[in-house]
């Protein structure tokens, strides 16, 4: 990787193309990326997160900055437990669900309530299949 690399990803400035030939750290190289995949994720889990916070006690309009940070957080585990899960999986650059469960094993509240969405996940697709079979032999 190059200083370019860091630069194209909002890291350095200035001084880029002196150092556009000078290798980078590895841990500081991938620290950018992941800081402006962060960046570039804000906000998508914003209004999710208020109605869950509100359903949990807070108020009905929790302040921006408490909001922010529960983000912040959520994305980071996001980001860190699809990173782990891609180490352990059998397929370089690919995360399955499977993966995913390895990770969790160990924790049963977070082992039941993933099995859970992923069975009420299977039961909701049979049931459109269902519906959409049904629609098609009515017409």
């Amino acid at each position: 990787p190059k200083a370019s690399t860091a630069a194209a990803a909002g890291g350095a400035a200035g001084g880029a193309a002196a150092a556009a030939d000078a290798p980078l750290d590895p841990e500081a190289e991938k620290k950018r990326w992941e800081e402006f995949a962060l960046k570039k994720k804000r906000g998508i889990f914003t209004e999710d997160l208020r109605r869950i916070m509100y359903g949990y006690g807070d108020d009905a309009d929790p302040l921006k900055e408490t909001v922010d940070v529960v983000e912040e957080i959520c994305i980071e585990y996001i980001l860190e437990m699809t990173q782990k899960a891609a180490e352990i999986g059998a397929e370089e650059g690919k995360v399955h669900v499977n993966d995913l469960l390895a990770l969790v094993r160990r924790h049963p509240r977070k082992y039941a309530r993933a099995t859970e969405l992923l069975r009420v996940d299977r039961e909701i697709k049979k049931a459109r299949e269902e519906h959409t079979q049904n629609k098609h032999k009515n017409r």
